[in-house]
């Protein structure tokens, strides 16, 4: 029965639960279908971009009040491809799900919980009982439909949810809409619930994680596997490849594939001794044996026709190779029968005097931080590179770098692995050259860095989560203090360790690292590190690849952003121009309060060897609201207080978006009137205000909302100039 008793879509829980579930995807389109009020029949659907949610509620809102017409969203992205939805426009998801189409199935959440947790419900009704969609989340959108799959089937078995809602393109119900009856025994409509955890369960998992937690769900219509040690043998027998005695080719270290006894086995073999070998002294090198541990080994492996001595031998090349590629010094197998240290104790103060506090150590304000570590994150070939020369040249120089000001000049090093010796001479002569007013003796002062091999500067073991550093790091250590560097650069985070970037533990610890690093220096680290793929939002600590620990173990986070084509628009800056400007946001500072933007341009200069090298200069954007009169800010103002919020919407896509119609009354172009707008909101003088009601539906979309008393204030004419009083 399709009689709507008073119920209305809830918009806001419709833009929450996608804004959440699509936060970690990068590319595609939304798509949300819907059923013909007429028909009955699922065959109506709208494409949107992923920066058009709002757009796509507003739309799902105004087609989900007409009686029949259930809303639902596609659970994936898609790609940009003609025709109808099809498994084959699959392009990313945000993580996995199950349909608990029965009360018994939505009570097995509680009964029989994962070690995962869903991040949020959706129940889809509750007459005549209650019927709920689940939603676990993965750390970043993946672009497997088979992988996913296969978890959803197993959370369908587990759960005993409806076997048949496994496909990564599923439609599932948009949460917030009015859930019409259509199936037998609904009699009523019925809200759809978003639901939020109301205890401190973890928001997203890595795939891992999940794939982990359901790994030993089995299908009963499917005949059991090989046991899992049967299986894993005859992985192991097929890739072991035979290589002669004395070869130098290096395998991997085994961790995870092979356990330990089956690769001894293996050694006992014709033509596996040698690999087998080799994989096992990389895998005791990472766990951290010594070399005399390793050799202790030596009587198990000793194959009949060979002496010790000559096993010893073979064992020794190996290690000497290992340790070399993975720069993994020998350590003292009795150090850990040493007396343990003396824990670490903490401290109190109850003292009252608050005057005699000192400073904070600033290198750089806002920016760097003697004994802490910044954290800068932008696009790869963004310009983070290039912003570090010029930096460092700046620090050097003791002067402004834009609106970066050293407190005086400073001794900066510049560890790059990516660039070679040539490559950051190239790049500082482009700077200087480019900046013009900076000497060159100046950068007599900047200590440029790089490895002479591998650039990992930390080692975590895999088993123990114990992070050690390398030799690169002991020489970098040893020369900060030789040197009295004030601040090290180290680029980029994903060279130089050898962690999983995906798990918050092991670069929680790989952070902490590098904080110790830089309290044991008293020098400021700045660590660079890449955004994941897609447009960053300016300012935003969650757009880091990798663990979200990161932003967290960080003192200071800095996002470097290229400008968008609305900054573009706004500025006045061509579109094809607008991606040689970046910006720098400060989007954690603890220390400090979050500031403007600090504006760069990435241009290019001849160096003397008549190449064109890029350097990275500082850049003022123009004020474009200089242009406006005072008399016309007051019109624009005036005119909106006239028209009322009703008819001033802030949203472009509104019939009544307020800088269109009054550009033209006012003489100018509608961008320009928006930049005014936001310079207002920013001032106090005007505020968006969301619950505006349309009086064409009686729906509630945010509209600008201009301070009366503000205006009034703006109008009131400047107290005259007595000549007396100022002086003449």
């Amino acid at each position: 029965m399709n009689i709507n008793s008073g119920l209305k879509p809830n918009t806001d829980a419709m833009y929450d639960a996608l804004s959440f579930w699509f936060k970690e995807c990068y590319r595609g389109q939304l798509e949300i279908g819907w059923r013909d009020p007429t028909t009955g029949i699922l065959n109506k659907f709208k494409r949107f971009e992923l920066d058009q949610i709002e757009e796509l509620t507003a739309f799902a809102a105004d087609i989900n009040q007409r009686p029949g017409a259930n809303m639902y969203f596609r659970v994936c992205t898609l790609k940009d491809m003609p025709g109808p939805t099809t498994d084959e426009h699959f392009w990313l998801t945000p993580g996995a799900h199950a349909d608990h189409d029965a009360a018994q199935s939505v009570g097995l959440l509680q009964d029989t919980p994962l070690a995962i947790k869903p991040a949020f419900l959706i129940v889809t009704g509750r007459d005549p009982a209650i019927r709920a969609q689940s939603f676990w989340s993965i750390s970043e959108g993946m672009a497997s439909p088979s992988i996913i799959r296969d978890i959803n089937k197993k959370l369908a078995i587990h759960f005993k949810a409806d076997p048949a809602v496994v496909n990564p393109t599923r439609l599932m119900r948009l949460p917030g809409s009015v859930a019409w009856p259509v199936k037998k025994g609904r009699t009523k409509p019925e809200m759809t619930e978003l639901l939020w955890p109301n205890d401190k369960r973890q928001g997203r998992y890595p795939l891992h994680f999940i794939q982990h937690a359901v790994k030993d769900i089995i299908d009963p219509s499917k005949p059991p596997e090989l046991p899992e040690q049967s299986q894993q043998a005859t992985e192991t027998a097929e890739t072991h490849e035979t290589s002669p005695p004395g070869s130098e080719q290096w395998a991997p270290p085994v961790r995870q594939h092979a356990p330990i006894s089956q690769l001894i086995d293996a050694t006992k073999q014709d033509g596996t001794w040698h690999n087998s070998v080799l994989r096992l002294v990389g895998s005791w090198i990472n766990r951290g044996l010594s070399d005399k541990e390793i050799h202790l080994f030596a009587p198990a492996l000793t194959r009949p026709g060979y002496t010790l001595r000559q096993t010893h031998e073979e064992i020794q090349k190996m290690i000497e190779g290992a340790r070399q590629k993975w720069q993994l010094p020998d350590r003292d197998p009795f150090a850990d029968a040493a007396p343990p240290a003396e824990k670490q104790g903490i401290w109190t103060d109850d003292s009252d005097d608050l005057d005699d506090i000192p400073q904070r150590p600033w290198l750089v304000p806002g920016i760097a931080l003697r004994g802490a570590v910044t954290l800068l994150s932008g696009q790869g070939a963004g310009g983070k590179s290039s912003f570090v020369v010029g930096l460092t040249t700046c620090m050097a120089a003791g002067v402004a770098y834009g609106k970066i000001v050293p407190v005086k000049a400073l001794r900066p090093a510049n560890y790059n692995v990516e660039d070679d010796r040539d490559e950051q001479r190239r790049r500082y002569a482009a700077f200087l050259g480019a900046i013009g007013h900076i000497d060159r003796s100046a950068i007599r002062n900047v200590i440029r860095i790089g490895p002479e091999g591998v650039g990992t500067l930390f080692q975590r073991d895999p088993d123990t989560g114990v992070v050690t550093p390398t030799k690169a790091m002991e020489d970098l250590k040893a020369l900060v203090a030789e040197q009295q560097i004030d601040c090290v650069i180290v680029d980029p985070l994903a060279e130089l360790h050898n962690a999983e970037e995906n798990d918050n533990t092991a670069m929680r610890s790989i952070l902490a690292a590098f904080r110790g690093f830089a309290k044991e220096t008293n020098a400021g680290v700045m660590v660079l590190h890449h955004d994941r793929k897609g447009v960053g939002i300016a300012g935003d600590v969650d757009r880091m690849r990798g663990a979200s620990a990161l932003q967290g173990a960080a003192r200071i986070v800095l996002t470097l952003t290229r400008m968008t084509e609305e900054e573009a628009d706004a500025l006045g800056i061509p579109q094809e121009e607008r991606t040689s400007y970046i910006r720098i946001d400060n989007a954690k500072a603890n220390y400090t309060k979050l500031g403007e933007a600090m504006w760069y341009r990435l241009t290019s200069h001849q160096i003397a060897n008549t190449e064109s090298v890029g350097a990275c200069l500082p850049w003022t954007p123009p004020d474009r609201i200089a242009a406006l009169t005072g008399a016309m800010k007051l019109e624009i103002l005036r005119l909106m207080l006239e028209a009322g919020p009703e008819k001033c919407r802030s949203h472009h896509h509104s019939a009544d978006y307020a800088p269109r119609w009054i550009a033209p009354q006012v003489g100018c172009d509608e961008k320009l009137v928006k930049a005014y707008l936001d310079a207002c909101i920013k001032g106090g003088a005007v505020k968006i205000d969301k619950q505006v009601t349309d009086a064409s539906d009686r729906h509630p979309r945010p509209a600008y909302v201009v301070d009366r008393t503000k205006f009034l204030e703006m109008q009131a004419p400047a107290r005259p100039v007595d000549p007396e009083e100022e002086g003449f």
